[in-house]
């Protein structure tokens, strides 16, 4: 895979990851090719498919899954670079409103979000805190951090964020597209 892509790849990156979840799969079974779908089915990698299926991927994820204007924050960069964290650069990141109870209007430091319990079934949290060895499960696609006026917030991948939270392998660390006009962890710490 590239070690740097642009805010279009990313939007297809995220719309490909999520062919296989629970939550938003059935949108992009419904309207995408079959052939894309076998693909992610397959466990091809992201990097591994045509740029000409990612304007049908962004469609989907912008038209079926999620909303147009929450993708386009993505848009707050034009590039992504790959980026391995660990577990305390992860804790550093910020987290989504979504994520924020009661008003869920303000984005919070993902080490609140990490540390409070699941909120329901679907809740990231509660899923990897059923998975009995997170360390069984490699990470297949970066998550996506964007740059929310200077402030890392990670956008896609908190199931697969809190499944590395919960691993007990020091070694391993949790790959995520980030934002090139902000500073990644790496390019400050030691």
């Amino acid at each position: 895979m590239a070690s740097e892509i642009t805010a279009k790849e990313a939007k297809a990156c995220w719309a490909y990851s999520e062919i296989t979840s629970e939550r938003y799969g059935p949108a992009f079974r419904t309207n995408l090719a079959p052939e894309i779908v076998t693909l992610a089915d397959q466990g091809v990698p992201f990097a591994k498919i045509a740029a000409e299926h990612h304007d049908a991927l962004i469609e989907v994820l912008s038209k079926y899954a999620r909303n147009a204007g929450f993708i386009n924050n993505l848009d707050s960069s034009p590039a992504y670079k790959k980026v391995a964290l660990t577990k305390d650069q992860l804790l550093k990141l910020w987290a989504l409103w979504t994520f924020s109870p009661p008003d869920r209007t303000q984005s919070r430091p993902y080490a609140v979000f990490h540390r409070n319990p699941g909120e329901g079934p679907k809740d990231p949290r509660t899923i990897a805190a059923a998975i009995p060895n997170p360390d069984d499960l490699p990470q297949k696609e970066p998550g996506i951090v964007m740059n929310g006026y200077g402030r890392p917030i990670l956008i896609e991948g908190y199931l697969r964020s809190q499944i590395f939270m919960n691993s007990t392998d020091p070694s391993r660390r949790f790959e995520v597209w980030w934002p090139t006009n902000i500073p990644a962890p790496a390019d400050k710490e030691p």
